[in-house]
């Protein structure tokens, strides 16, 4: 039984020096980013609060809210980025374009459309499946009808096989 707990123990160690280790090496990489572009990182992280609002809210371990919302608000992103990129890039223009309602709006309305789609989909899907179920259990009753008369015919009236 000590064995069992210290292995337990040792996995758990192990598990939080890799956590460790990756969240370190994150927030290195992240600096060093801010540290070389910092007005690109500066909108970076500002435009992406609905994708971490949706990451936040996402219970299952899979983060499919997160995904579906974050890839729509990364298209906005991008679209903003490159405007702000052919414009200058420096601190005032990155000040510029936070404060721009246009581009808040194009962030905020993308990233709804990633909500309506985690929204609508599995309402959709369902539909589809139930009207895919429905037909099947229809055909299925025509084709037990079908064998039930067969099977309940006089002997002498089935016809042959030959």
């Amino acid at each position: 039984m000590t064995n069992t707990v210290s292995t337990e123990d040792t996995q758990t160690q192990r598990t939080t020096r890799q956590i460790g280790v990756k969240s370190i090496l994150s927030v290195f990489t992240v600096l060093i980013v801010a540290f070389i572009d910092l007005p690109t990182t500066l909108i970076i992280s500002c435009s992406l609060i609905p994708t971490y609002i949706a990451y936040y809210v996402d219970r299952r371990p899979q983060k499919y809210i997160a995904i579906c919302v974050g890839c729509f608000n990364a298209l906005a992103l991008m679209i903003i980025l490159l405007t702000f990129w052919t414009t200058g890039s420096n601190i005032t223009n990155a000040i510029k374009t936070l404060t721009n309602p246009t581009n808040w709006v194009t962030l905020l309305g993308c990233s709804a459309v990633g909500w309506v789609i985690v929204s609508v989909v599995p309402v959709l899907t369902k539909a589809y499946l139930r009207i895919t179920y429905d037909l099947t259990i229809k055909s299925l009753s025509k084709s037990k009808d079908k064998l039930a008369q067969y099977w309940t015919v006089p002997l002498d009236d089935r016809p042959s096989d030959s």
